[in-house]
């Protein structure tokens, strides 16, 4: 039996061109597979960013992000940043 659970993780800072700070959450989503033998194993999936708002955020490299539908770039230096 196979199972997906989308949970937020790790959620960071960043900022745009004028310096106006924004929420990045991070949610991933694991897939839990269970044997015929009753044993489970929760593997990991992509993360998936989202601002506070809703918009989806793509990954430019560490660090560096953009907002898919208005193309605004945020940068980030938070430790946990993905």
């Amino acid at each position: 039996m196979e199972r997906t659970i989308r949970r937020r993780t790790d959620p960071f800072s960043a900022q745009d061109a004028s310096g106006k700070t924004c929420a990045i959450h991070v949610y991933t989503n694991f897939i839990r597979i269970e044997t015929f033998g009753g044993h489970s194993e929760e593997v990991e999936g992509l993360p998936e960013l989202v601002t506070a708002t809703g918009d989806k955020v793509n990954r430019v490299k560490q660090g560096e992000y953009q907002i898919v539908a208005t193309g605004e770039r945020l940068t980030s230096t938070a430790p946990n940043a993905v």
